[in-house]
């Protein structure tokens, strides 16, 4: 891997921040916070995560993402184990 590969995986990982259930977020800012694709973002919404629209604008509720992902994938147990779903 290139060093300017790895240095961009890192500008990405360093640009990621949680989101709060309070917040809501147009799509573009939503997708550069998590670091969701494009690809990836579809495919969520496509397994039911909540998109909202105003006018000509999306957006994603921090309360409708933390949901999707409580009703999606693994999620890992208070003693270490993972649980699917």
């Amino acid at each position: 891997m290139s060093q300017a590969t790895v240095a961009a995986a890192a500008r990405r990982r360093e640009s990621l921040s949680p989101t709060s259930t309070t917040e809501v977020d147009p799509v573009e800012d939503f997708q550069r916070k998590t670091g969701l694709s494009r690809h990836a973002f579809r495919a969520a919404v496509r397994a039911e995560l909540r998109v909202r629209r105003a006018h000509t604008r999306a957006y994603i509720a921090g309360v409708d993402w933390l949901a999707y992902l409580d009703n999606c994938g693994e999620s890992e147990t208070s003693d270490g184990l993972r649980e699917v779903r």
